[in-house]
Parts: C-alpha cells; sequence; structure tokens
C-alpha cells in the first residue's frame, strides 16, 4: 500500500514476538526512504497479498510465515 500509495518503500527494522498464557504477539518498527527509481530497481512489483496458502508456524525455536504473493 505504502509503495503505490504513498512512494515510499518501508522494510522491517525491529521484530519482537512474544508469548503470553498461550497467545503469541509479534510487534515491528519499519524504517524506509522515499523510493527513486534511479537507485531501488524492482525485479518484481507486488500487486496483492493474499490470504491463500497462509501459514504461521514454529519450527525448531523460529517462527516462520508462509503467503502467496500476487505479482
Amino acid at each position: 500500500f505504502f509503495k503505490d500509495a504513498e512512494n515510499l518503500l518501508l522494510l522491517p527494522d525491529e521484530i519482537a514476538v512474544s508469548c503470553a498464557e498461550g497467545l503469541y504477539t509479534c510487534s515491528f518498527t519499519l524504517t524506509g526512504e522515499k523510493i527513486n527509481r534511479d537507485v531501488h530497481r524492482f525485479r518484481v512489483d507486488i500487486k496483492a497479498v493474499t490470504l491463500h496458502a497462509l501459514s504461521l508456524y514454529k519450527e525448531n525455536g523460529i517462527f516462520i510465515a508462509e503467503s502467496v504473493f500476487d505479482v
């Protein structure tokens, strides 16, 4: 959304996952800058994130999120 609407390139900076009473919470901070097409080259432009095949699981102590992107 921000890439198309505000011409911003945002990336996760600090990510924290916590668990309380069996409920997991993920919080994060985004950092970024205005897109400069001379500097930021996109190989693929993502149109949308879908819920198709969305999964979130923990494997060997690491949280893994998988999703499908429309390009």
